[in-house]
């Protein structure tokens, strides 16, 4: 696997195992151990990916006016984002994350339309979109 497409394999998935990677861009050596052990990659090839993705961030401060930012901005930016990612709840069934939060007012709802039927469903908090399941 090229840098490139270990670049575009962590940037496009939202896997919690590659979020480790992005908390740990900051700290080029441990984050370049992480995509090798997840890759099986040379050190060369890790550090690579670990330009690209500085690089991509710099283009994108550059497009949109701003001034690159400097080591310890990415890192801060690399954590909060990462963390962000970590809180995102995902399915049960399907791992999808386009879920839809149960409103108190839908479960109410329920109850006055389909009484004591409707008691299984106001046990749950999420609906997936993706598959349908709630939990």
């Amino acid at each position: 696997m090229t840098a490139y497409e270990i670049y575009q394999t962590i940037n496009g998935l939202s896997q919690p195992e590659f979020y480790d990677i992005a908390i740990q861009l900051n700290e080029p050596e441990i984050a370049s151990q992480l995509i090798q052990n997840y890759f099986n990659c040379t050190n060369e090839t890790a550090y690579e990916v670990i330009n690209i993705f500085n690089k991509t961030l710099e283009e994108n401060m550059r497009r949109k006016g701003k001034k690159p930012l400097t080591r310890e901005q990415m890192a801060a930016n690399n954590a909060a984002a990462a963390r962000a990612l970590q809180n995102v709840p995902t399915c049960p069934i399907c791992q999808s994350t386009n879920l839809k939060k149960i409103s108190g007012l839908s479960k109410v709802g329920s109850i006055a339309l389909w009484g004591v039927f409707a008691a299984g469903r106001t046990s749950k908090t999420w609906h997936c979109n993706h598959c349908g399941s709630e939990w």
